[in-house]
């Protein structure tokens, strides 16, 4: 069973064209640190421009988050555009070539759609724009035409000022469907992130698909640490069933349209204080299902009927509104999107 999705994002502010520079420095520092070359680097590089251009240009501020992930002989370049302007309703049109609101060539979007492998946007007038891309920069540009049954999408990001995340998520493709993991150490720093490490121990190693034997496998394997909150979803696409157990606050709820479902967690701490009994909680999937689940660095009543048309996008735009609207700041962040298709 393969681990198949797990990183954080570095967030960098943009309201100046000076920090256009500083941000390109930054990658260009993390991308040699992979043996990427300033050369190979140059799509990222014109990425970042564009990106941080069009946020200095129609929004005035805004955040741009990257990670960069090996993946078998690739290396991977993610980025998210956050911004809080005036936005638009009619955000596909300015992708295409040659449109501009602004009175330039309108090839920005259109040419960082070139660059990826995967691309989206979103945008809704008086809320802002939401964009996301991904870049091979290196390995062989493998291209799989298949519609996955669950499109997945994530932001995570480390509390204010911090280099290492107390929270961590993970997906594990398995024999009927996948097994998804979001925790949270207690507090944030090394400490936490120690916590959640251990955690990912079990979830990496376990052959159970029962999130009640994973968390109480976890339980005593991070007796040492400070603890943690989490919570393990098994997705059966088989049988069209999923399984959730979470012990603290991690929320666990599904979106269909207008209908929310939310799974309650057990009070306690993973290592610390324990429940003495958990059983899980089962739902039968349906089609368009959307799953979100996040830490408590995300407020707790989000609500995607705010954002227009937002369901029909892609799981990582779906993620990042949600971040953008909802972000506390104050704490490590994380948001993990499934959309279902069965």
């Amino acid at each position: 069973m393969e681990v198949i999705k797990r990183a954080f994002f570095t967030e960098m502010e943009v309201e100046d064209r000076s920090h256009i520079a500083f941000i390109k420095r930054q990658v260009n520092a993390d991308l040699a640190d992979h043996g990427i070359s300033l050369q190979q680097a140059a799509k990222v590089d014109l990425v970042i421009a564009e990106l941080a251009t069009n946020i200095i240009k129609h929004a005035g501020f805004g955040k741009l988050l990257y990670r960069i992930s090996k993946k078998a002989s690739e290396i991977v370049f993610e980025m998210y555009s956050l911004d809080n302007g005036p936005g638009s309703d009619n955000m596909q049109k300015k992708v295409q070539d040659g449109v501009s609101s602004s009175n330039t060539l309108g090839h920005g979007l259109g040419s960082i759609k070139r660059l990826s492998r995967d691309f989206h946007i979103y945008s809704a007038k008086n809320w802002g724009t939401v964009v996301y891309c991904k870049v091979v920069v290196s390995g062989p540009e493998v291209i799989d035409s298949r519609k996955p049954t669950v499109d997945m999408g994530a932001v995570q990001v480390c509390y204010p000022g911090e280099k290492i995340c107390g929270d961590a998520y993970a997906v594990r493709k398995v024999e009927k469907g996948y097994l998804i993991f979001v925790g949270d150490g207690l507090g944030h720093g090394f400490n936490a992130h120690h916590a959640v490490k251990l955690a990912l121990e079990i979830f990496d190693s376990t052959r159970s698909v029962d999130p009640v034997v994973i968390l109480t496998d976890m339980n005593r394997h991070v007796k040492d640490s400070r603890g943690l909150v989490a919570s393990v979803i098994y997705l059966n696409m088989t049988d069209a069933k999923m399984s959730v157990c979470g012990v603290g606050n991690i929320s666990v709820r599904v979106v269909n349209g207008l209908a929310y479902k939310s799974f309650i967690s057990y009070n306690g701490i993973i290592g610390a204080n324990f429940p003495r009994t958990i059983v899980n909680s089962t739902y039968d999937l349906c089609k368009y299902d959307i799953l979100v689940v996040n830490s408590d660095g995300i407020q707790s009543k989000w609500n995607l009927n705010a954002m227009p048309s937002i369901l029909k996008y892609d799981a990582n735009i779906i993620a990042s509104a949600i971040y953008k609207s909802y972000a506390r700041n104050n704490d490590d962040m994380t948001v993990f999107t499934a959309k279902i298709s069965i």
